[in-house]
């Protein structure tokens, strides 16, 4: 999926087919931004990953505090024998959001149980970032 938002805190929405308990699982979901061959941007971007509960909150963790979404590799730099030749790649990362760590965000006590994964692209400057591969990964003991 290639998302971008035109407007602030735009939110794509995932409903589960059942509810998940948080404690045992983990959202893992590969991200890039999409490279627009106009130029590398200087700063990365992201969004934020949220779990929404059945009672209908949202507990939500930013991409930044799982290790972030790699810019596009800028590969320009290193073929200066073909100008004009852009190779620059988007580079897609598995980025693991650990399900006791969104739990632990949430102020209660009771375990989440969610029914729906949310994502908020929620940057000042928006870029299309693409997602694929969406897993709910049991945890190993």
């Amino acid at each position: 999926m290639i998302a971008q938002s035109s407007k602030p805190d735009g939110i794509f929405r995932w409903q589960l087919a059942n509810p998940v308990r948080l404690k045992d699982h983990e959202v893992w979901i590969r991200v890039a931004e999409i490279y627009n061959e106009m130029s590398t941007p200087t700063t990365t971007s992201g969004f934020q990953l949220g779990v929404e509960r059945t009672s209908g909150s949202v507990v939500w963790v930013d991409s930044n505090d799982v290790g972030g979404i790699p810019a596009p590799f800028d590969r320009r730099a290193f073929d200066l024998a073909r100008v004009g030749v852009d190779k620059t790649k988007t580079m897609l990362k598995t980025l693991r959001f650990l399900g006791h760590c969104l739990q632990n965000l949430h102020k209660g006590k009771k375990e989440i149980v969610f029914r729906a994964i949310l994502i908020r692209l929620n940057r000042q400057s928006p870029r299309a970032l693409a997602f694929d591969d969406l897993q709910i990964v049991r945890k190993s003991s």
